[in-house]
């Protein structure tokens, strides 16, 4: 399978700094696909996981970074988020009130997202996830699998 080269960002831990993050990804997004159901479902996941980098795995520490990076592979287009905190794997769905404010990162990423791994690797805890691409004759998407690896 070919990889398509990966295009790498790096953000300081700042919730301001989502805008920016917005921007960049949709701009990536359509040099692969002008599908907008697709877009949908790669930006919500990728912010999700983007917006707990900031916050839980970096603490909202400005000298920490945030790590991004995209590519094509085969099918797949991956997005990979990696930030300096210790890292939590995905958790089982938390029964929650409608009203909660957190707790409902992973089972989100699990919905949009065809694949979810993540991994620890030289200090950085990543998220990955894959994202089938959409089929340009009928607009459908393959089958989703949802993996996790470590």
């Amino acid at each position: 399978m070919e990889t398509v080269r990966r295009i790498t960002r790096t953000y300081p831990s700042n919730p301001d700094i989502l805008e920016d993050f917005y921007t960049w990804l949709e701009g990536t997004l359509k040099k692969f696909s002008a599908d907008e159901k697709w877009h949908y479902r790669v930006t919500v996941a990728s912010a999700e996981a983007f917006t707990n980098a900031i916050i839980h795995g970096n603490q909202s520490k400005p000298q920490k970074q945030v790590k991004v990076e995209a590519w094509l592979k085969g099918r797949l287009f991956w997005v990979k988020i990696g930030d300096e905190g210790k890292g939590s794997p995905p958790r089982a769905p938390k029964k929650s009130d409608l009203f909660d404010t957190s707790g409902r990162g992973w089972e989100l990423m699990r919905q949009m997202a065809d694949r979810l791994e993540t991994r620890r690797e030289n200090g950085i805890f990543w998220v990955e996830l894959g994202f089938n691409m959409p089929n340009n004759k009928k607009g459908q998407y393959g089958k989703r699998k949802i993996g996790s690896g470590g």
